[in-house]
């Protein structure tokens, strides 16, 4: 016997915010933005003049993350608010498919956010929301605002009352971050990444050094699925100009979709532990491929 006994309602709770807030921290936040604007850039063709410009202010304590890469619309608002909504399909070459990269990184950075957005086909709109609406678990309800328009294909997102405090050192650590994570995609001259309004060179760290006849060893595959999905693999290996023992920069770094994941990987199972006065092995995997394959963590 199958009998109905009624119905229950399965809304997440907004507590689902708390372990998002407590453990991220403040590079990989501001990257999560970064990252959202990019899958945008990437999902668009990669149009000329792009840009993204962070804008820390310490005198005002707050963080504005300002890009051209088209906007949203109206019905695309959610996306940036509601856990596991997302634009993105597993099958794209992007950097995000989790649905939560906005969401995770605006309520770990500030307890008041206000993202402003202008569509070529539309007005521009306002939401906001803040730790009153985080800590309210009777409604995920947020009003939408006609705003003064912010330039076509614009978004604006204010971080105020931070959980950070920003300085000139933690500025520079970002400015460091940010040219090493995405010194692929700054190396496209269609896209460019600011600090404060000047734009960020990419850090690389294929700097080698070898005899004539043992030049770095590069190995290109492609690797396929059951579902028949291609992964392109790219191995570069070599010795660097000097041993780093001290820095740590030698080791494997992985790159996903052009992204760096990891930097100097160091451990058994890569087979990546050498002596410190020969600290010189630097290997560079780079994986493309459909985001859903890509081992981001």
């Amino acid at each position: 016997m199958r009998k109905s006994l009624g119905s229950f309602e399965a809304t997440v709770s907004k507590r689902i915010y708390r372990p998002i807030i407590s453990d991220y921290d403040f590079e990989k936040s501001i990257c999560e933005l970064v990252d959202n604007a990019i899958d945008i850039w990437i999902k668009n063709n990669k149009p000329d003049n792009i840009v993204i410009d962070i804008i820390p202010d310490i005198s005002t304590q707050s963080i504005i993350i300002k890009d051209n890469v088209g906007g949203l619309k109206q019905s695309e608002l959610p996306l940036v608010v509601a856990p596991g909504h997302t634009s993105n399909s597993i099958s794209d070459e992007t950097i995000g498919i989790f649905g939560i990269g906005t969401k995770r990184a605006t309520v770990h950075l500030s307890k008041l956010i206000t993202i402003r957005t202008h569509h070529k086909d539309e007005v521009t709109y306002e939401i906001q929301y803040d730790q009153r609406w985080l800590e309210d678990d009777q409604s995920w309800n947020i009003e939408i605002y006609q705003v003064d328009d912010i330039p076509i294909g614009e978004t604006h997102i204010e971080l105020l009352k931070l959980r950070y405090e920003i300085s000139d050192k933690l500025i520079n650590n970002l400015t460091v971050h940010l040219s090493e994570v995405y010194a692929k995609f700054l190396e496209n001259s269609n896209l460019q990444i600011k600090m404060n309004g000047i734009s960020l060179k990419p850090i690389l760290f294929e700097n080698w050094s070898y005899y004539p006849d043992c030049k770095p060893n590069l190995f290109i595959t492609n690797d396929f699925t059951t579902y028949a999905e291609n992964v392109e693999i790219e191995i570069l290996a070599g010795l660097s100009t000097s041993s780093s023992p001290i820095t740590g920069d030698y080791g494997v770094y992985l790159y996903c979709n052009d992204r760096l994941i990891a930097k100097g990987l160091k451990d058994k199972a890569l087979g990546v532990i050498p002596h410190p006065e020969c600290a010189l092995a630097k290997i560079f995997l780079n994986l493309k491929g459909p985001a859903g394959l890509m081992p981001w963590n």
